[in-house]
């Protein structure tokens, strides 16, 4: 049986939440490297941003539209795993558990989740980018 959390009504304990997170990360890290990778093989095809036909640009800026769209809430989801693993971090160093197993793999989890943060930025700037050049080449 679930232990229901003030903090989680759904009764969703912290193995549940981070499952989904990774989950949703896992996706979403796929659809956006396939998505840069068509770009890039379509500038290749063509030999430059320029020479896209703009219905192949459009299509390509609404589809990094609609997967940030679809994953809005992952930015979040994934600051929050390392505002926790931090503090996790944090509360090692105070009981003086710094040269432990667990602090190692603590060390680890927090840089696997800001890598995760990271990534996700770096996406959102990479579509950001694209849709400013599409609006110059179309305009």
């Amino acid at each position: 049986m679930k232990n229901f959390d003030i903090a989680d009504p759904g009764g969703n304990d912290a193995s549940d939440i981070s499952t989904v997170i990774l989950s949703d990360y896992s996706v979403f890290k796929k659809q956006s490297e396939e998505l840069m990778r068509s770009f890039h093989d379509k500038k290749t095809y063509y030999g430059s941003i320029q020479a896209i036909p703009a219905n192949v640009l459009v299509d390509l800026k609404l589809s990094f539209i609609n997967l940030l769209s679809h994953f809005e809430g992952l930015k979040t989801d994934l600051q929050q795993e390392v505002n926790k693993n931090t503090k996790f971090l944090e509360d090692l160093d105070q009981k003086g558990a710094s040269k432990t197993a667990i602090h190692e793999l603590a060390v680890h989890k927090l840089e696997k989740s800001r890598q995760k943060l990271e990534f996700y930025g770096l996406v959102q700037e990479y579509s950001a980018n694209f849709k400013h050049q599409v609006k110059e080449i179309i305009s």
